[in-house]
């Protein structure tokens, strides 16, 4: 089973996409709310990958794969950008980090998911 660190400031968006991913049986999820627990969390439990928001208050998405990245313990948890700033036209358009639209439906989360973990 897939660890997952679902990294979103909005309650009720990882109440819901934690659900929907749990549902398929292959991936247990972790939620919190924002970037500087997401940042602590990763570091102890070292999830198998990290879905983020981009835009949150505090530290936002970059910063936090920025942090990850430079951390011996967290450089090497793919991470996955989440975002409503990411239509579906623009999803996987980034060289370093997969962004899929919010808008979109589970599965296209679940595909980008497995292409970071290769």
């Amino acid at each position: 089973m897939t660890t997952v660190l679902l990294v979103d400031d909005v309650f009720e968006v990882t109440t819901l996409l934690k659900a929907q991913l749990e549902r398929t049986g292959r991936f247990k999820v972790i939620t919190v709310n924002n970037g500087k627990d997401a940042l602590k969390l990763a570091s102890t439990m070292k999830p198998d990958v990290v879905v983020s928001d981009i835009d949150m208050p505090g530290m936002d998405g970059g910063a936090l794969a920025s942090a990850l990245g430079m951390d011996q313990v967290t450089r090497r948890i793919p991470l996955v950008f989440l975002s409503t700033l990411v239509t579906p036209r623009d999803e996987h358009k980034t060289s370093r980090f997969p962004m899929v639209s919010k808008s979109s439906p589970v599965e296209v989360l679940i595909e980008a998911i497995e292409n970071a973990l290769g």
